[in-house]
Protein backbone atom coordinates (compact mmCIF):
# COMPACT_ATOMS: atom_id res chain seq x y z
CA UNK A 1 0.00 0.00 0.00
CA UNK A 2 1.65 3.20 -0.81
CA UNK A 3 0.74 6.19 1.35
CA UNK A 4 0.94 9.62 -0.16
CA UNK A 5 1.56 12.49 1.80
CA UNK A 6 0.73 16.50 1.33
CA UNK A 7 2.80 18.93 2.74
CA UNK A 8 1.20 21.52 4.95
CA UNK A 9 0.63 25.25 3.48
CA UNK A 10 2.28 27.61 5.21
CA UNK A 11 0.23 29.55 7.87
CA UNK A 12 -0.74 33.53 6.56
CA UNK A 13 2.25 35.50 6.97
CA UNK A 14 4.18 32.51 7.65
CA UNK A 15 7.29 32.03 5.77
CA UNK A 16 7.73 29.24 4.00
CA UNK A 17 10.58 26.36 5.30
CA UNK A 18 13.77 26.38 3.02
CA UNK A 19 16.48 24.15 3.91
CA UNK A 20 19.71 25.95 4.00
CA UNK A 21 23.09 24.05 2.93
CA UNK A 22 25.79 24.09 5.55
CA UNK A 23 28.17 26.47 3.55
CA UNK A 24 25.74 28.70 3.99
CA UNK A 25 24.86 28.49 7.19
CA UNK A 26 25.37 32.41 8.70
CA UNK A 27 27.72 31.27 11.71
CA UNK A 28 30.02 29.61 8.81
CA UNK A 29 29.91 32.37 7.23
CA UNK A 30 31.12 34.50 10.41
CA UNK A 31 33.74 31.79 10.90
CA UNK A 32 35.10 31.84 7.62
CA UNK A 33 35.71 35.85 8.07
CA UNK A 34 36.90 36.04 11.05
CA UNK A 35 39.43 33.41 9.51
CA UNK A 36 40.58 35.70 7.10
CA UNK A 37 40.72 38.84 9.52
CA UNK A 38 43.18 35.92 11.57
CA UNK A 39 45.30 35.51 8.85
CA UNK A 40 45.45 39.37 8.31
CA UNK A 41 46.08 40.41 11.29
CA UNK A 42 48.92 37.70 11.44
CA UNK A 43 50.76 39.38 8.24
CA UNK A 44 50.35 42.70 9.05
CA UNK A 45 52.81 43.17 12.27
CA UNK A 46 51.55 46.13 13.98
CA UNK A 47 47.99 44.70 14.76
CA UNK A 48 48.77 40.99 14.91
CA UNK A 49 48.00 41.15 18.69
CA UNK A 50 44.50 40.76 17.03
CA UNK A 51 45.62 37.28 15.24
CA UNK A 52 44.92 34.92 18.30
CA UNK A 53 41.28 36.24 19.56
CA UNK A 54 40.27 35.78 15.85
CA UNK A 55 41.34 32.48 15.59
CA UNK A 56 39.61 31.46 18.94
CA UNK A 57 36.36 33.24 17.94
CA UNK A 58 36.36 31.35 14.25
CA UNK A 59 36.65 28.35 15.79
CA UNK A 60 34.39 28.80 17.96
CA UNK A 61 31.78 29.74 15.57
CA UNK A 62 32.60 26.72 13.22
CA UNK A 63 31.82 24.69 15.79
CA UNK A 64 28.43 26.01 16.67
CA UNK A 65 27.75 25.99 12.87
CA UNK A 66 28.94 22.17 12.64
CA UNK A 67 26.47 21.15 15.63
CA UNK A 68 23.80 22.51 13.88
CA UNK A 69 24.49 21.05 10.89
CA UNK A 70 24.47 17.57 12.66
CA UNK A 71 21.26 18.27 14.48
CA UNK A 72 19.24 18.77 11.19
CA UNK A 73 21.03 16.52 9.60
CA UNK A 74 22.84 17.72 6.70
CA UNK A 75 26.22 17.64 5.70
CA UNK A 76 29.19 20.41 7.14
CA UNK A 77 29.50 23.22 4.26
CA UNK A 78 33.08 23.89 3.55
CA UNK A 79 32.71 27.24 4.64
CA UNK A 80 32.85 25.99 8.65
CA UNK A 81 35.62 23.76 7.64
CA UNK A 82 37.58 26.94 6.13
CA UNK A 83 37.16 29.12 9.11
CA UNK A 84 38.81 26.55 10.99
CA UNK A 85 41.60 25.75 8.66
CA UNK A 86 42.26 29.57 8.01
CA UNK A 87 42.37 29.78 11.97
CA UNK A 88 44.96 26.92 12.41
CA UNK A 89 47.34 28.95 9.55
CA UNK A 90 47.04 31.61 11.31
CA UNK A 91 48.00 31.10 14.64
CA UNK A 92 50.68 28.34 13.85
CA UNK A 93 51.92 31.02 11.76
CA UNK A 94 51.69 33.63 14.48
CA UNK A 95 53.88 31.41 17.05
CA UNK A 96 56.67 29.91 14.46
CA UNK A 97 57.48 32.80 12.44
CA UNK A 98 59.12 34.94 14.78
CA UNK A 99 61.25 31.79 15.93
CA UNK A 100 61.83 30.56 12.32
CA UNK A 101 63.23 34.10 10.91
CA UNK A 102 63.87 36.31 13.85
CA UNK A 103 62.16 39.54 14.94
CA UNK A 104 62.04 42.28 12.09
CA UNK A 105 62.56 44.86 15.08
CA UNK A 106 66.18 44.64 15.48
CA UNK A 107 67.79 48.02 14.90
CA UNK A 108 70.02 48.40 11.59
CA UNK A 109 72.55 50.70 13.16
CA UNK A 110 76.29 49.22 12.55
CA UNK A 111 77.67 48.33 15.60
CA UNK A 112 80.38 50.87 17.32
CA UNK A 113 83.92 51.35 15.82
CA UNK A 114 86.60 51.08 18.29
CA UNK A 115 89.16 52.27 15.90
CA UNK A 116 86.97 55.77 15.68
CA UNK A 117 87.87 57.18 18.90
CA UNK A 118 87.39 56.09 22.96
CA UNK A 119 84.53 56.55 24.71
CA UNK A 120 84.25 58.77 27.48
CA UNK A 121 83.34 56.82 30.60
CA UNK A 122 81.67 57.95 33.96
CA UNK A 123 84.21 58.95 36.48
CA UNK A 124 83.62 56.05 38.70
CA UNK A 125 84.60 53.39 35.74
CA UNK A 126 87.20 54.76 34.52
CA UNK A 127 90.89 53.27 34.69
CA UNK A 128 93.57 54.13 36.93
CA UNK A 129 95.40 55.06 33.66
CA UNK A 130 93.07 57.55 32.81
CA UNK A 131 92.32 58.97 35.68
CA UNK A 132 96.18 59.62 36.72
CA UNK A 133 96.45 61.38 32.93
CA UNK A 134 93.21 62.72 32.39
CA UNK A 135 91.92 64.25 36.21
CA UNK A 136 95.22 64.47 38.46
CA UNK A 137 98.60 64.72 38.86
CA UNK A 138 100.41 63.00 42.11
CA UNK A 139 103.97 63.67 43.53
CA UNK A 140 105.46 61.90 46.24
CA UNK A 141 107.45 63.88 48.37
CA UNK A 142 110.53 62.21 50.06
CA UNK A 143 110.05 59.58 53.22
CA UNK A 144 110.93 60.72 56.22
CA UNK A 145 110.61 59.88 59.96
CA UNK A 146 109.21 61.67 62.89
CA UNK A 147 108.13 60.73 66.25
CA UNK A 148 104.56 60.20 66.96
CA UNK A 149 102.42 61.47 69.94
CA UNK A 150 103.45 58.37 71.81
CA UNK A 151 106.88 59.37 71.14
CA UNK A 152 108.02 56.15 68.82
CA UNK A 153 109.48 56.80 65.62
CA UNK A 154 107.01 56.99 62.37
CA UNK A 155 107.34 56.89 59.00
CA UNK A 156 105.89 58.87 56.64
CA UNK A 157 105.91 60.22 52.79
CA UNK A 158 103.96 63.48 51.58
CA UNK A 159 101.78 63.10 48.64
CA UNK A 160 101.01 65.64 46.44
CA UNK A 161 97.59 65.76 44.79
CA UNK A 162 96.83 68.47 42.32
CA UNK A 163 93.13 69.11 40.34
CA UNK A 164 94.26 69.15 36.30
CA UNK A 165 90.30 69.76 35.21
CA UNK A 166 87.75 72.35 35.41
CA UNK A 167 85.60 71.13 38.26
CA UNK A 168 85.64 70.17 41.49
CA UNK A 169 86.17 66.13 42.67
CA UNK A 170 86.81 63.67 45.10
CA UNK A 171 89.79 61.32 45.03
CA UNK A 172 90.10 57.29 46.49
CA UNK A 173 93.59 56.35 45.97
CA UNK A 174 95.81 53.48 46.86
CA UNK A 175 99.90 53.76 46.62
CA UNK A 176 101.95 51.19 46.89
CA UNK A 177 105.58 50.92 48.59
CA UNK A 178 107.97 48.60 46.59
CA UNK A 179 111.58 47.79 47.00
CA UNK A 180 115.01 47.69 44.84
CA UNK A 181 113.61 44.22 43.40
CA UNK A 182 110.27 45.91 42.79
CA UNK A 183 108.38 43.76 45.33
CA UNK A 184 105.73 45.33 47.41
CA UNK A 185 106.85 46.55 50.74
CA UNK A 186 102.83 47.51 51.97
CA UNK A 187 100.41 49.41 50.52
CA UNK A 188 98.45 52.35 51.96
CA UNK A 189 94.97 54.28 50.76
CA UNK A 190 93.30 57.75 51.10
CA UNK A 191 90.67 59.77 50.59
CA UNK A 192 91.02 62.94 49.16
CA UNK A 193 87.63 65.37 49.03
CA UNK A 194 86.71 68.23 47.34
CA UNK A 195 89.66 69.53 45.30
CA UNK A 196 88.99 72.50 43.04
CA UNK A 197 90.24 73.07 39.74
CA UNK A 198 93.61 73.30 39.51
CA UNK A 199 94.28 73.14 43.94
CA UNK A 200 96.33 70.80 45.26
CA UNK A 201 95.27 68.94 48.00
CA UNK A 202 98.75 67.29 50.67
CA UNK A 203 97.99 64.26 52.08
CA UNK A 204 100.60 61.87 54.14
CA UNK A 205 100.99 58.43 54.05
CA UNK A 206 102.26 54.88 55.09
CA UNK A 207 102.22 56.47 58.45
CA UNK A 208 103.92 53.42 59.99
CA UNK A 209 105.44 52.90 63.49
CA UNK A 210 107.10 49.07 62.95
CA UNK A 211 111.07 48.91 63.20
CA UNK A 212 111.25 46.16 60.49
CA UNK A 213 109.11 48.58 58.12
CA UNK A 214 110.29 51.94 59.05
CA UNK A 215 114.04 51.54 57.49
CA UNK A 216 112.51 49.87 54.28
CA UNK A 217 109.96 52.58 53.81
CA UNK A 218 113.14 55.33 53.68
CA UNK A 219 114.61 53.31 50.14
CA UNK A 220 111.56 52.23 48.86
CA UNK A 221 109.83 54.03 45.33
CA UNK A 222 106.39 54.76 45.38
CA UNK A 223 103.24 54.94 42.74
CA UNK A 224 99.59 55.02 42.81
CA UNK A 225 98.12 51.55 41.93
CA UNK A 226 94.35 52.49 41.96
CA UNK A 227 92.74 55.88 41.75
CA UNK A 228 89.22 56.54 41.02
CA UNK A 229 86.98 59.64 41.17
CA UNK A 230 83.70 60.68 42.80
Amino acid sequence: MTTIGFARPPWLGEEPAVSTPGSYDPLAIASAALGVLAVATFVVESVNFLCLPACAVSIGLALAAWRRSRAASRPVGLTAWAGILLSIVAAVGLTVAPAAFGSTGTSSAPPPNPAAGSVALPDGDASTAQVLSRDITVTFGAPHTELDNTGLVMATVPVSVQNITDHTASYNLVFEARDAKNQVITTDSAFVPNVGPGQIAQVRVFNIVNSTLVPKLMTAHYDVSQASVQ
